[in-house]
């Protein structure tokens, strides 16, 4: 069992407000999990008085301080991280460029509005679909970058930015038979480990059947990830 004596844990009693519990019945469990979200930070701010509040997703695992990444916040109200998909990935942009995994608010006025504007839009609409410029509770904070001042994108690690001690950077080590394959003037992207390809000196069908595979390309790269860690 942890020592962790700054733990606080809050039960969903605690929160749910009288507009939570009113949608509750028309949301399935994960869009009702996603509607708490910006609720559980108003609660955290308001209940505990807190200068800044951060909320991480469970299934985060930190390798080194994340100082550096609340540091980068310094000056600003609001910290999005982004997916920074993948070139082949950039469809899934339609969910949200912004991944909720990480999401920094400071108990100031500009931080305020913005967090109590997204628990407001979670309440009208909080659904696993896409519907115009809306999913779930994600393509919201698309809306924050844009709708609120003091709105800064933290990166955390990206090209040009020292990679905090101890963080894993998987770099763009391309052998020689897949240079050109990616597009150019893209660096600092990552790439994904080359996969076995179909005869023929047909490139588009090697790239399409290199996209076509992106979850075994993801393995790869967890594996190669461990492999450095041991």
């Amino acid at each position: 069992q942890l020592n962790l004596p700054n733990l606080r844990s809050v039960s969903l009693a605690e929160f749910e407000s009288p507009e939570l519990l009113a949608v509750k019945p028309t949301r399935g469990v994960g869009e009702y999990c996603w509607t708490c979200t910006p609720h559980i930070i108003r609660h955290a701010i308001e209940q505990f008085s807190l200068p800044a509040v951060t909320y991480l997703d469970a299934d985060l695992f930190f390798f080194a301080d994340p100082a550096p990444l609340h540091a980068a916040m310094a000056g600003g109200s609001v910290g999005l991280v982004a997916h920074r998909y993948h070139w082949w990935a950039r469809r899934l942009e339609k969910y949200g460029r912004f991944n909720v995994g990480w999401v920094s608010f400071r108990a100031d006025n500009v931080g305020l509005m913005a967090a109590y504007w997204w628990r407001n839009s979670c309440i009208d609409w909080c659904y696993g679909m896409v519907d115009g410029d809306r999913f779930a509770d994600q393509k919201y904070l698309d809306h924050i970058h844009g709708k609120f001042p003091g709105v800064v994108e933290i990166d955390p690690g990206g090209e040009g930015e020292p990679v905090p001690p101890g963080a894993v950077r998987l770099q763009d080590e391309i052998p020689e038979e897949r240079a050109g394959h990616d597009p150019p003037g893209e660096p600092g992207h990552p790439v994904f480990p080359p996969q076995q390809e179909a005869s023929g000196d047909d490139p588009g069908k090697r790239q399409r059947q290199r996209c076509n595979r992106p979850l075994e390309g993801q393995r790869e790269i967890l594996d190669d990830a461990r492999r450095r860690l041991r």
